[in-house]
């Protein structure tokens, strides 16, 4: 019979020395000139079992066991077992339970170890017994937390929202991994405009900003002396227009980020983006030893682009003006004040002499002419011209609703006959001149906040709804375009908007990426009545997104023309009668009723210079003789639109990280400073450098086997918060197919093994009846538990590649089992099927097929009990078994763990193992023959598992 025996280890502590009790539950044993005290009471059984409905889970190996606690000589003086627990708390303890065999001759070199553990909860004594459980070793291994704290102390100039977060580990092979800022600067924002030249500015607060210093305000470096709650005074280097609500910044020259834990060094840092673009290298640096990106400045989210217009007035008279009244025409907004010319005085030339300040990129400018003529210019011509340039376009007639309406009599001589009679109208007729109808629409289709990716040749198409009936006359469009970092091309790669369909073929270039520099443009005109657009590039492979589409189409005009019938009729009667006479005749010109207004557009003279319109002249020019009319000039200036350029600071960064290094030894990998992601390997490392254990609690076959089975099986991802080790073994075994466990104080790895069987499946053990125990009414202690139906997943969509810098997962890879979904309908657990640490599809493939065969159908649980010469059985083992409750001889069945009854010598009890087994799918073979001819009884040459 077995004798059982526990060594008690407690360190030293509390002044005491260490402490080494060696127990045992039979009197008398002594080994090697050590007596073992026989204080043990009963020990339970050893369970390394799972749950029949956990199956994916793994087993916590713990016993209970009990002490004598009457005063025993063990201790001077004489005391009980449990008066330790007062000065070396038991938890503290590390226990091994250890079997013998009595009077066989063996030594101490003999003992076998069972278990390693720790006293564990709960803990309990009275003045006979003393009881509390031994749980595993690796509980308090399995307890430790990884990751550190992000705190002052390690970086001094970090901001409050930083302080307190986890520093990420890196493993693997990840993208785009956030960066924290560990250096702050100050930030406020304009309450009114500063100008050019000014020396101050009004901010919405000053907290925490020295009292001297530089700040950034867009793209000038403004320094001020001195500053109060509000305002920086005695300010320089106000170069332009900077508005409310600007971004007013402290200059630092080292902008930090944290991407890694210096503690656990990482293999590289490249791809750093600054809002999911890619940064220019010149404006920052990488230091791979403390995990950082350092920026020279602020990084940029994006520079905010705000369309505004604005009518430029010119703010003198030009040289060569002859025109009467010139300045009037600088007034806007004011239709009875007027400049004139005329074949004399023919010229009107406004100059403008003050530089335009530069608030922005130009987009498009316009010289703007509004005028009118009393009367119809059929000979001669009015002209605009802007000097340096010329002649920039012809003036536009007078506004069709203007009219010349004469009447009165002249000299006739008629003769008629007073007997005819016919009515007579007088046809007058008017025009009326529409206002061209605008239409704004957004798009019904192509937009998305989505990533798409565009191969060559490849077009994305937006729709937009109608705009009704008419003539377009014009068509702008604005795309709300996203380059999204992925880009395969020419040096120079093109993203334009084009019709589709229609005549002619339009478009405008939306964005253009030269090296590393990116331009986007905000609109553009594709004048084509079409309602589709599409996107079109020159990139071998390019990643966008389309987050918005917004078009304004200008309908053509139609006037209207009315007739108005006078009503007016006579009727005469009598003989032949002639009339004559020579009266003068009296005319009224009617005065004209509106100004047209005339565009010009000279934006390509400009060319986005705001130094172009100084000293520039803009004339209206009176040609020829002939008619001699007088021309009125109500307002002369430039129409401006531009972009102003307002810079949006960001601190969303992120880069491309290969992550936790192996050190120059190859200590974890065999290759040093190689990057460390292979599942056994990422086990390992978190053994020896995440809980600095010894290597000596590795067991090393186990991991090597596991090794040369994970070929292609990659970890990757981050650990943003703090968790426990155990938490970060289940997911990456979970996410690589393994089990990581302990076993009498080392650690193992098991591969899992795809859940499938065929005829040519060998066994690790075949369980004949002769080995199943019975129990106490000579039944076989064999059991079966179905999988319940609630654990079956037959549909798969399995999110991988997490976006570690916002939401969600960026792939997605989907599978099914068409023969459970036909037996039990469509049943899916999204939630089970989230992996943050896988980054690659053939990974991503090969865990849905897993997964399927695994939790596909409801499968049998056996639990079995067997004599103890069957103790070398493990999880994972594949066993052939011959349930009592089945047909089948030969069912094959996974090993899910293994459990050990333990046997008393004082009680006269052996020692029993309990295995937990699961059914695994597919086929096995039988004695019959044929192929099912006589349906599941066992004859036809293979049956299902």
């Amino acid at each position: 019979m077995p004798v059982n025996l526990l060594k008690i280890d407690w360190p030293a502590m509390n002044g005491l020395s260490a402490l080494t009790l060696r127990l045992t539950d039979r009197e008398g044993i002594s080994i090697n000139s050590f007596y073992w005290y026989p204080l043990v009471n009963n020990i339970g059984n050893l369970d390394r079992l799972v749950s029949p409905d956990q199956t994916d889970n793994n087993s916590h190996p713990n016993l209970t066991v009990s002490f004598v606690n009457s005063p025993v000589d063990l201790f001077s003086p004489v005391a009980r077992f449990s008066n330790l627990f007062r000065h070396r708390p038991p938890e503290s303890a590390v226990v091994a339970l250890y079997q013998w065999f009595l009077d066989d001759g063996l030594t101490d070199a003999d003992l076998g170890l069972i278990f390693m553990g720790r006293i564990g909860d709960p803990i309990q004594f009275d003045e006979e017994i003393c009881t509390f459980d031994l749980v595993d070793i690796s509980q308090g291994y399995g307890s430790i937390v990884v990751g550190n704290t992000l705190t002052l102390a390690d970086y001094p100039s970090a901001p409050e929202e930083s302080v307190g977060k986890t520093k990420p580990v890196v493993i693997g092979n990840v993208d785009e991994v956030p960066g924290i800022l560990v250096r702050k600067s100050q930030q406020t924002q304009l309450t009114s405009v500063a100008i050019p030249g000014g020396t101050l500015l009004n901010v919405s607060s000053t907290l925490n900003f020295p009292v001297s210093g530089t700040v950034i305000v867009n793209d000038d470096e403004v320094s001020y002396n001195s500053l109060n709650s509000t305002q920086f005074l005695g300010c320089s280097g106000i170069n332009e227009f900077h508005y409310s609500g600007d971004a007013v910044l402290e200059k630092v020259t080292d902008h930090r980020y944290l991407f890694s834990d210096p503690d656990y060094p990482v293999k590289e840092i490249s791809g750093v983006k600054v809002g999911g673009h890619l940064a220019d290298p010149g404006e920052f640096s990488i230091d791979v030893a403390k995990g950082e990106v350092v920026f020279s400045s602020k990084p940029k989210n994006s520079d905010s682009i705000d369309t505004k217009f604005l009518q430029a007035q010119n703010d003198g008279v030009g040289a060569g003006n002859t025109a009467i009244n010139p300045t009037n025409a600088n007034i806007p907004n004011s239709p009875t004040t007027y400049a004139k010319i005329n074949q004399s005085a023919s010229v009107l030339s406004l100059r403008q002499n003050n530089p335009l300040a530069n608030i922005g990129t130009i987009g498009k400018v316009l010289l703007r002419v509004e005028h009118f003529v009393e009367e119809k210019l059929p000979n001669d011509s009015l002209t605009a011209h802007v000097t340096g340039v010329g002649q920039v376009g012809t003036l536009s007639a007078p506004a069709v609703d203007d009219l010349v309406i004469s009447s009165g009599t002249t000299d006739i001589t008629h003769t008629h006959l007073d007997t005819f009679g016919f009515p007579i109208s007088d046809p007058q007729h008017s025009h009326t001149e529409n206002q061209p109808v605008k239409v704004t629409q957004n798009a019904l289709g192509g937009i998305s906040e989505l990533e798409f990716n565009l191969s060559a040749g490849q077009e994305h198409i937006i729709t937009f709804p109608d705009p009704g009936p008419g003539t377009w006359s014009t068509a702008e469009y604005s795309v709300g375009f996203e380059f999204t970092g992925t880009i395969s091309g020419p040096s120079t790669v093109d993203v334009f908007a084009r019709n589709f369909g229609g005549s002619p073929d339009n478009s405008y270039l939306i964005w253009r990426r030269q090296g590393t520099t990116e331009t986007y443009s905000i609109a553009g005109n594709i004048n084509t009545d079409t309602n589709q657009i599409r996107l079109t590039h020159n990139a071998t492979v390019i990643s966008i997104k389309v987050k918005s589409a917004l078009r304004i189409v200008t309908m053509t005009p139609n006037p209207q023309t009315e007739v108005k019938p006078t009503s007016v009729s006579t009727s005469k009667t009598g003989s032949l009668t002639q009339h004559a006479s020579s009266p003068a005749i009296n005319s009224t010109a009617e005065k004209a009723t509106r100004s047209v207004v005339d565009f010009f557009d000279i934006t390509n003279h400009v060319n986005g210079d705001w130094n172009w319109f100084t000293g520039r002249e803009s004339q209206v020019q009176y040609n020829g003789s002939s008619d001699g009319r007088t021309a009125f000039i109500v307002h002369l200036a430039y129409e401006i639109e531009y972009a102003r350029r307002r810079i949006q600071f960001t601190d969303e960064v992120s880069a491309d990280i290969l992550g936790v290094k192996d050190d120059s030894s190859g200590t974890v990998t065999g290759t040093g400073h190689s990057l460390i992601e292979r599942p056994d390997h990422v086990y390992k490392w978190s053994i020896l450098n995440a809980l600095n254990l010894d290597g000596s609690v590795l067991d090393s076959a186990s991991l090597t086997q596991a090794g040369d089975l994970f070929a292609g099986h990659l970890l990757a991802g981050v650990i943003v918060d703090k968790i426990s080790a155990r938490e970060l073994w289940n997911q990456w075994g979970r996410e690589s197919r393994s089990f990581f466990y302990w076993d009498l104080g080392l650690a193992k790895i098991l591969f899992r093994r795809f859940n499938l069987v065929d005829t040519s499946t060998i066994s690790d053990k075949v369980i004949s009846d002769n080995m199943v125990l019975l129990d106490s009414g000579s039944r076989v202690r064999f059991k079966c538990t179905r999988n319940p139906i609630e654990h079956v997943v037959n549909k798969i969509d399995l999110k991988y590649r997490k976006n570690w810098s916002g939401e969600g997962y960026k792939s997605v890879e989907s599978g099914e089992d068409t023969e459970s979904i036909n037996q039990f309908g469509q049943l899916e657990k999204p939630s089970d099927f989230e992996f943050n640490w896988i980054r690659t599809k053939a990974l991503a493939v090969d865990l849905v097929s897993f997964y399927l065969q695994e939790r596909g159908l409801p499968l049998d649980v056996y639990e079995i009990e067997l004599l103890l010469d069957n103790m070398e059985i493990e999880r994972g083992d594949i066993l052939e078994v011959n349930p009592p409750t089945h047909e089948l001889e030969n069912v094959k069945a996974m090993v899910l763990g293994s459990g050990r009854s333990m046997g008393s010598g004082i009680a006269r009890r052996m020692d029993t193992v309990s295995i937990i087994a699961r059914q695994m799918r597919g086929f096995v073979g039988n004695a019959g023959f044929g192929i099912q001819a006589f349906g599941n009884s066992g004859f036809g040459g293979s049956e299902r598992n």
